[in-house]
């Protein structure tokens, strides 16, 4: 307290819940879109963080399709998540991969937002 040190040990942000979203992604993307997977439900129990990192480890990963964006979007209502940081994540996504679901809510977003934060990607996106 009286003196300039560092920390006693690194500082460690890991957690069991961002370990728990981004592996639900990594299933999503194994599944291929053909089912959602067993444990999908974890979903409801993410706060806002936890889904981005959900969505960041999407988009991150090889083999994202429209089937899976599909399925993701029954088992969760993505496009309709009033989350915006799940819309800035999400529309993106959907647009590059043309995902046709997402234009008229990227469109509606981009109308109504104000914050350039969450639609520059949707802009870039387009």
């Amino acid at each position: 307290m009286y003196e300039s040190t560092l920390a006693p040990e690194p500082l460690n942000f890991h957690t069991t819940e961002a370990d728990a979203a981004a592996n639900l992604a990594r299933e999503y993307v194994a599944l291929a879109g053909a089912s959602s997977p067993a444990d999908k439900d974890i979903y409801f129990t993410f706060y806002s963080n936890l889904k981005v990192v959900f969505y960041d480890t999407l988009q991150a990963l090889p083999g994202l399709n429209i089937a899976i964006l599909k399925k993701i979007d029954e088992d969760y209502n993505t496009t309709a998540d009033p989350d915006p940081e799940v819309k800035q994540r999400w529309l993106p996504t959907g647009l590059v991969l043309g995902y046709l679901d997402v234009y008229d809510p990227a469109h509606d977003w981009v109308s109504t937002m104000g914050r350039c934060k969450y639609l520059t990607s949707v802009y870039v996106a387009l």
